[in-house]
């Protein structure tokens, strides 16, 4: 599933609405002298503050790494397909370099039905941290 930006934002949202309501609580009860509502309000605060501190440290974590790997350097080496296999959503493409060598992507359902098995020609791809990243393939006619 693919987290898209507003339900991001409504995650966020609602996780800082059920903090408030938690330390609301715990004031209420400190304010009628009942220990049992002030320890429930700051329970249900925490309990709330944690996914919180983990969603903001993924999004921070997430938009290192696309920064990372957008900034890349991108390789274009003769290539041919060696082999294709489909997914339901997307195919994974194992690529011949010219110097024997074999590198295997996770391509696009658009990508995987553009190319086709033993074709030759230019592969595009960045390499971050020993994972590659699929840019395109220009086949030679």
């Amino acid at each position: 599933m693919k987290i898209t930006g507003a339900f991001s934002l409504g995650l966020f949202i609602f996780l800082l609405f059920a903090i408030f309501i938690g330390i609301g609580l715990a004031l209420f009860g400190f304010l009628i002298n009942e220990f049992i509502v002030l320890v429930v309000g700051l329970a249900f605060a925490l309990l709330f503050c944690f996914p919180l501190v983990l969603h903001l440290h993924g999004s921070c974590a997430a938009k290192k790494i696309i920064k990372a790997r957008e900034s890349a350097p991108a390789h274009s080496a003769s290539a041919k397909v060696f082999s294709k296999t489909s997914q339901i959503i997307w195919g994974l493409v194992s690529f011949e370099l010219s110097d024997g060598s074999r590198k295997n992507f996770r391509v696009s359902i658009e990508d995987f039905n553009l190319i086709s098995e033993s074709e030759s020609g230019t592969l595009t791809y960045k390499e971050y941290e020993n994972q590659l990243l699929f840019i395109g393939f220009q086949a030679q006619f």
